[in-house]
């Protein structure tokens, strides 16, 4: 399965963030020797999620035609920062970048050990959630990413992840602690996991730039 080989290389976490341009050359020729001779590799089915809504909040299946949205918001530097670790739009043209996003979007809603959710306000998206690594070596890690820049304040994260870790069944997953890789500069986001109870565990290198891991216990597990 194409997925547990991501997972077992250390490769799923750059995947889920940029697909497999997330990737070295060397490390797809790696994954390209693993398959060859094995036929196509199988990337499983759509993996469906539970959703919740709440006063205009939606938090609800990551949604195919909220890819549109998704890459325009890469125009602006602190979201690409906040999923890429690098402070610059990408240099692609505007639809080679959607259909890298669509690619995107076909191969992380397959994988079998993620959930993957499209956040909207008023029926419009303005960012989505990964959870990923579920019963892997990796842990239970997520990551928020805020497409509209015009709701990326604490107070804004610090609501959209209570509601999603209260109202999600974190523990019928067998999920007693979450963790959120967070680039260092990100100063919105770490400032909201921290006020909500996150702790810092580590730091790792997700491509060139350092990140942390903000960790949290799932309450009565």
């Amino acid at each position: 399965m194409l997925w547990q080989v991501l997972y077992d290389q250390g490769f799923a976490e750059r995947v889920h963030r940029l697909g497999f341009g997330g990737l070295t050359a060397s490390e797809c020729g790696k994954i390209g020797r693993i398959f060859s001779g094995k036929g196509k590799a199988e990337k499983g089915e759509k993996v469906e999620v539970e959703e919740v809504a709440l006063e205009g909040l939606t938090i609800s299946a990551l949604k195919k035609q909220h890819m549109r949205e998704r890459t325009r918001s890469l125009d602006n530097s602190l979201q690409v920062y906040s999923l890429t670790g690098v402070p610059f739009p990408p240099s692609t043209l505007w639809e080679s970048r959607r259909r890298e996003m669509r690619r995107w979007y076909r191969l992380v809603t397959t994988d079998p050990f993620a959930r993957l959710w499209s956040v909207e306000l008023a029926e419009n998206y303005v960012g989505d959630i990964s959870l990923y690594g579920i019963g892997q070596e990796i842990g239970n890690r997520f990551f928020f990413y805020v497409a509209a820049n015009e709701l990326r304040t604490k107070e804004f994260v610090m609501h959209v992840l209570s509601l999603w870790l209260k109202k999600m069944p974190l523990l019928k997953w067998q999920i007693k602690t979450i963790a959120s890789p967070v680039f260092r500069y990100d100063e919105v986001m770490l400032e909201a996991l921290a006020a909500l109870g996150f702790h810092q565990t580590q730091i790792i290198q997700i491509g060139r730039e350092p990140a942390r891991i903000l960790a949290y216990k799932i309450l009565n597990s």
